[in-house]
């Protein structure tokens, strides 16, 4: 599989799931497990619904019972309740989906990141912005 054919697949899955968890079932331990949930965006920009982990950043990126379903970590009979949710019920899935896409394309591309940024220098930079050294 090439990272061209990743979109593709994205659009053609019924759910992307992300089980994240801070220990496996190795005992081994992950201090930070993700940064920001990229292949969580890829997934809503391609307008798949997502269940994930409410971990890490993820609960920034994933709107629970808006884009998708935010699950405690390690809580296997929760993540399969959300994703046979989704399997049974395709209206629900695809408004999840369109509205994964709406919030990536207006909160995640490069120019929406560009605008928040550019929005927070002015502000620092307007007159009384600060009241004395940073």
């Amino acid at each position: 599989m090439t990272e061209a054919a990743l979109p593709g697949l994205h659009r053609g899955a019924a759910v992307f799931v992300l089980p994240t968890v801070k220990q496996d079932c190795y005992g081994r331990h992950f201090a930070i497990s993700e940064l920001l949930g990229l292949s969580v965006l890829e997934a809503m920009a391609s307008g798949t619904p997502v269940v994930a982990s409410c971990l890490d950043a993820l609960p920034e990126v994933l709107r629970h019972g808006e884009t998708g379903f935010l699950v405690t970590p390690g809580d296997v009979d929760e993540l399969r309740d959300h994703v046979a949710q989704l399997l049974e019920d395709r209206a629900l899935a695809g408004r999840m989906g369109r509205r994964g896409r709406e919030v990536v394309l207006e909160q995640f591309t490069w120019e929406a990141c560009a605008r928040r940024c550019l929005r927070a220098y002015e502000e620092l930079l307007s007159p009384g912005a600060h009241s004395g050294p940073v």
